[in-house]
């Protein structure tokens, strides 16, 4: 029979493979292990290793941030979730424009606010 995959993200072992170096742990063990490359990197002088290691990182803290909401932010769709705004995960746009503010009333010059007619 087949291996049994693992159903919680949290719990999950991964294999990642880095820029020079390749971790396999749970996702709080390879964010960490990226965490302190990119210190290391940085004491060591080199920002454009640092932050690719801090890039890295930023992937498994989205795993974790996603399996600690629930199953809806890794990815099931909800028909609330098809607004524009949103792509097929449910994830903010990004890149999208963002909303124009509400018109807020403001003072005319006595300094008092219009009054609503009808």
């Amino acid at each position: 029979m087949g291996a049994r995959r693992e159903s919680n993200p949290l719990t999950r072992t991964y294999e990642s493979n880095g820029p020079d170096v390749k971790i396999r742990g749970t996702a709080r063990h390879i964010a960490d292990k990226y965490l302190q490359l990119a210190r290391d990197a940085h004491t060591a002088g080199n920002p454009v290793s640092a932050e690719n290691y801090l890039q890295h990182a930023e992937h498994y803290f989205r795993l974790i941030a996603a399996a600690q909401a629930g199953p809806r932010a890794i990815g099931e769709t909800h028909p609330a979730d098809s607004d524009a705004e949103n792509d097929d995960r449910g994830w903010p746009d990004r890149f999208a424009m963002p909303a124009e503010p509400a018109p807020q009333p403001f003072a005319d010059q006595t300094g008092t606010y219009p009054r609503k007619v009808g």
